[in-house]
Order: C-alpha cells, then structure tokens, then sequence
C-alpha cells in the first residue's frame, strides 16, 4: 500500500508539490485551508503531512501545526515556507513541526526530505486516530 501524504497547500504550490510526490508513488491528499485539513484529519489516515505558506493568505502554517500535533501526535510534520522572518522557522518546531524547509530546494532535496521523514516514523503505528 503506498504512503499516503496530506498536502496543505494552494495554486501552483500544490500542483507542483503533489505532481513531485505523486510521481514518487505516494498518494496525495490537498487540502487549502484550516477547516479542510481538519475534515481530512478526521476522516482519513496519512504517513506524513506537508504544510507550506506558499500562495495561502492566512497566517498557515503557523496556526495550522499545533491542530494537526493535537489531532495525530505521531505524525510527522513537514513545513515549507516561502516566508520565514527570523525565528519564524524555530517556531514552527517549537509548535510541533518535525522539519521545516525554505522554499528555495531542489525537487530531490524534497524527495529525500519526505523519505527520511516516513523512514523515520516506520515503528509508529498508522492511524493514531484509532488509537
């Protein structure tokens, strides 16, 4: 069964980010907003939740990483941001972000970034929600 991502992201940001990961064999759920993430939490199980603030007006990721902590404490959190003041980045951590990346990457430093995030939680079970 494939991986399955959950990808918070709009415009080009998504098709780009979900067209990279779905050519890796994962499957990928979009999701733009706070409320849609939130339904898909609860509905569905996912290995790995992507989270930029690329093209997305709200204050996402930074609100958006304590509810999906809450939500699946043991699933890892990748952020990518194309907007990171000083600190911004640490914070996200601090919330609960596993990882977080400036929007400035190669396409094969996400895929290895994602790689290394669903190595990395292998001995976690799958669906916290049940659990």
């Amino acid at each position: 069964m494939n991986k399955t991502i959950l990808l918070i992201a709009a415009d080009l940001a998504a098709e780009v980010y979900s067209e990279v990961l779905m050519g890796e064999g994962y499957d990928v759920h979009v999701v733009e907003d706070e409320h849609q993430c939130r339904n898909a939490l609860a509905s569905r199980s996912f290995d790995l939740v992507i989270s930029t603030n690329l093209n997305i007006v709200s204050g996402l990721p930074y609100e958006i990483v304590p509810v999906i902590r809450r939500a699946r404490p043991h699933i890892p959190i990748l952020v990518i941001s194309g907007y990171h003041p000083e600190g911004y980045l640490e914070e996200l951590i601090k919330k609960g972000a596993d990882c977080t990346m400036k929007a400035l990457h190669t396409v094969d430093q996400l895929r290895e970034k994602v790689k290394e995030l669903l190595r990395s939680t292998q001995h976690v079970q799958k669906d916290d929600a049940n659990g």
